[in-house]
């Protein structure tokens, strides 16, 4: 993580400590980086999920849209084609991230009931939450802003989700760089 990553995490940790009981993240780097601050911030420990990875797209990892246009043909063609059953080679489809990822949510809201819970994740974890509570289709293009560092407050109640806060930044005011870790 860069000096500014460092400095975002640290804002967003003392920003949230007050108003976290639990810290919990995906086991990827950044986001575990992410957690260790937010967790030194609040007090806490972090427990780590690995549901909460970003997408697998498999082969197609490490690739810009371009070379997978070019190495990739058909499954760039079924990637733009938006379908959210399509699985890239040893990868996961919109449909089975989505699932795995509301899985996570429900199983960490229903152990955590009552309690205030910082989930430190990637972008498409966070918008897969997004989508479902606005009600998004996964075949639709992302119309929405995902800022990295930024604070977005969801509640559940009941078995329903709702959308209190979504990309407050103001913790990052003055620090150099803006939104990017």
């Amino acid at each position: 993580m860069s000096p500014l990553g460092r400095a975002q995490a640290k804002a967003v940790g003392a920003a949230i400590a007050s108003s976290v009981d639990v810290v919990i993240a995906s086991d990827l780097g950044r986001a575990h980086d992410t957690a260790r601050a937010i967790a030194a911030e609040a007090g806490h420990g972090i427990a780590l999920d690995p549901r909460l990875r970003e997408r697998c797209y498999g082969v197609l990892e490490g690739h810009t849209w371009v070379e997978v246009e070019q190495k990739f043909p058909d499954a760039w063609l079924r990637m733009t084609a938006r379908d959210p059953a399509y699985a890239p080679p040893s990868g996961e489809s919109a449909k089975a991230f989505r699932d795995r990822v509301m899985d996570a949510l429900h199983d960490i809201a229903r152990a955590h009931q009552g309690r205030r819970v910082a989930i430190v994740t990637h972008g498409g974890v966070v918008g897969v939450l997004y989508r479902h509570v606005m009600n998004i289709p996964l075949d639709s293009r992302r119309e929405y802003s995902l800022l990295n560092a930024s604070i977005n407050r969801f509640r559940r109640v009941t078995d329903r989700w709702f959308l209190d806060v979504w990309g407050d930044v103001s913790h990052l005011e003055g620090l150099e760089g803006g939104d990017e870790i």
